[in-house]
């Protein structure tokens, strides 16, 4: 639309944007059922295999 501005029909509710909750939202899609100390292995694991050295305390 004219001005860079846009609207959402009123049959859809614009996406929830709310400090809160909006960054948390999908989050389980992208943990897949890891626990954060397996992800934080997985992404120590993978900066090595690029040649990253990588200290965790």
């Amino acid at each position: 639309m004219d001005g860079g501005r846009f609207s959402y029909p009123t049959n859809f509710p614009p996406p929830d944007m709310k400090a809160e909750t909006a960054p948390f939202k999908h989050l389980e899609i992208l943990l897949e059922g890891r626990s954060y100390s397996q992800i934080a292995q997985e992404m120590t694991a993978a900066y090595k295999d690029i040649g990253v050295k990588i200290s965790v305390n």
